[in-house]
């Protein structure tokens, strides 16, 4: 495709130079085997003439798209744009990640985007009661005196930080995300989300919600049914054939469709551990 591009841009500004090029159009017809298997031919075709040939054209693969339940995502979470904001400066870092999440072309690189920043934040995560003796000794008036004694008795405190990164997720979403904003997201999608997912590759996730539930049986029940999807899913991107993920999401576009009502969810959520992280 890109040569095609570079063609035409020759045609209309060097066409002298256009004239050694000669595009070619053609069909393949009358195929004795099966036509769904000749996309892994081109598959594999592609793959070939890339590993010789960095510049070989390509073969566009154009895939089925598979018909999903209109889904409008929610414009005004909180009702109406308020009057005034009282706005707070960001980490720059998470900061990025959102906005790469926005710019990103597809379903799987934003989901990737905005997990990290739950991923991030559950990293520095502290229990109140570990954070609490962090703040204790910084604040102690003796700790300038004293930073040796002050830095092993931070370090204790940290050491007993033996959460692992998976619960801390949870720990994370449970203290700072309101349940009643992500639910908005559910209900504005609740058929689909009363509903297994399955895609393509093998992985599979039961149903987010069962399809009578309200705003109060979502709040008893989404934590940490909630939270462990979402690193179900993201696992399920990542790690692909590693032993502790046996099926994967395979890279096809009914996948992308099958991805993105969860993006309005994994937004929500991003946006307030941002927000409200300090």
């Amino acid at each position: 495709m890109e040569l095609f591009h570079y063609y035409s841009h020759l045609r209309h500004q060097r066409a002298g130079e256009a004239d050694q090029y000669q595009p070619t159009s053609f069909w393949i017809r009358q195929v004795d085997c099966d036509e769904t298997k000749l996309t892994e031919v081109a598959r594999h075709l592609n793959f070939y003439m890339h590993y010789f040939d960095r510049r070989s054209p390509r073969i566009m693969v154009h895939e089925e798209s598979v018909p999903l339940a209109a889904q409008q995502p929610v414009r005004h979470p909180f009702g109406s744009f308020p009057t005034v904001v009282s706005a707070q400066t960001l980490d720059p870092y998470l900061l990025g990640l959102w906005h790469s999440a926005m710019d990103a072309p597809d379903a799987f690189r934003r989901f990737l985007y905005l997990y990290q920043i739950l991923e991030f934040a559950a990293f520095y995560f502290l229990q109140e009661q570990m954070f609490q003796a962090v703040r204790r000794t910084i604040v102690s008036p003796d700790c300038a005196a004293r930073p040796a004694d002050a830095a092993r008795r931070i370090l204790d405190a940290l050491a007993e930080d033996k959460s692992a990164p998976d619960a801390k997720l949870v720990s994370v979403v449970q203290a700072l995300v309101d349940p009643e904003l992500v639910w908005n997201e559910i209900k504005a999608a609740r058929a689909t989300f009363a509903a297994p997912f399955e895609f393509e590759g093998g992985f599979a996730l039961p149903s987010l919600i069962l399809a009578k539930w309200e705003l109060d049986d979502w709040k008893a029940s989404w934590i940490p049914k909630y939270p462990d999807a979402l690193r179900k899913l993201r696992n399920a991107l990542v790690h692909a054939r590693e032993t502790r993920q046996p099926s994967s999401l395979a890279p096809t576009r009914a996948n992308h469709e099958r991805l993105r009502p969860w993006l309005g969810l994994l937004s929500s959520t991003a946006m307030q551990v941002m927000l409200f992280r300090g």
